[in-house]
């Protein structure tokens, strides 16, 4: 408890008047019934009107006060709840960078990643999006209109090829701006490189230039999604079954753990009928490595169910090229 309190330090006030507001509503909320009492026994006994109106204007004011003091209360409690878990999981994130290759591998991935999640890591500065991000900021795109099904961006930003999630610090992005290119991918890379070089002290993990989605970075979505997304109707093809017949579609890894089936549909990565039926299983080829290890029964049914496999070469398919390319757009 006490290793917990340190990080409340900077918000004494707000943790005190939090639970002191809230201990005000409950007063004045206690003190309406007493008021209504008040006004059965006394003003409805004896027939006084005046009374009753005096009571019950006590009672409104009674009501709006505790109000007030309900919305302070949750104010300061929430100030202090948002600061206490951001110097958390600071502290969180710089301790799991000090840590040794083999306590991370100790750790296992998931483990960080499920300590650490949030829209920003530790509650530093974003330097990126990560995989099932971009998904999600793409399909999003789609909805809001300024992304076409044919790929094409408008942001409605200074620039329409590129859409700015954070904006740039102002003191290191003039400093950067002086050898930048046109290209909004040149920009990125330049003021990331000469972050990684100057001698101010800076994490190696902090992006002073923002985070940026560029026209270049949707059509590498474009040609990722298609290849996926043609691999998937040439399996179908190859067995000769239909998307319907598919009762369950396993996401492995975690990249697909954390992937959203609903955007993945809306950008054409899985087929739309298939959302229902996703099942995030996580990092499953390790655990299936431990079986192995660990079992010889389970470890001979694996190996019976490798030599029953079939391989399919995209490369090799004379239809993967026509199939790739109508897989490119976002049409839905």
């Amino acid at each position: 408890m006490k290793k917990l309190l340190v990080y409340l330090k900077d918000y004494k006030k707000e943790s005190i008047l939090g639970p002191l507001f809230k201990l005000l509503e409950a007063s004045f909320e206690l003190l309406v019934p007493l008021v209504v009492t008040k006004i059965i026994d006394v003003g409805i006994a004896t027939g006084d009107v005046h009374y009753i109106v005096r009571m019950v204007l006590l009672m409104v004011g009674l009501a709006l006060i505790g109000l007030i003091c309900s919305i302070t209360a949750q104010y300061f409690a929430a100030k202090a709840a948002v600061g206490f878990a951001a110097g958390l999981k600071s502290a969180l994130f710089r301790h799991i960078q000090s840590l040794s290759y083999s306590e991370m591998d100790h750790l296992g991935t998931a483990s960080l990643i499920t300590r650490m999640t949030s829209d920003a890591i530790g509650g530093e500065k974003p330097v990126g999006l990560c995989g099932s991000g971009l998904i999600d900021l793409v399909a999003e795109l789609l909805r809001a209109g300024l992304l076409e099904e044919n790929g094409i961006l408008h942001s409605g930003q200074e620039r329409s090829d590129t859409f700015m999630l954070v904006p740039p610090q102002e003191t290191v992005f003039a400093q950067c701006e002086q050898n930048m290119s046109e290209d909004a991918q040149s920009e990125k890379t330049e003021c990331l490189q000469r972050n990684e070089k100057n001698g101010s002290g800076q994490s190696r993990f902090e992006n002073d230039c923002g985070v940026y989605l560029t026209q270049k970075d949707i059509g590498e979505v474009q040609l990722a999604k298609a290849a996926i997304a043609a691999g998937i109707q040439l399996l179908l093809k190859k067995r000769s079954i239909e998307e319907s017949q598919i009762q369950t579609v396993y996401l492995a890894g975690g990249f697909g753990n954390y992937m959203s089936a609903e955007n993945a549909a809306r950008i054409g990565l899985i087929p739309e009928s298939f959302v229902k039926k996703v099942q995030c299983v996580g990092n499953i080829a390790g655990e299936g490595a431990k079986i192995a290890l660990l079992n010889k029964n389970e470890r001979h049914e694996i190996e019976n169910a490798v030599r029953n496999m079939e391989f399919l070469e995209l490369a090799a398919c004379p239809e993967f090229q026509d199939c790739f390319v109508d897989e490119l757009g976002f049409e839905r």
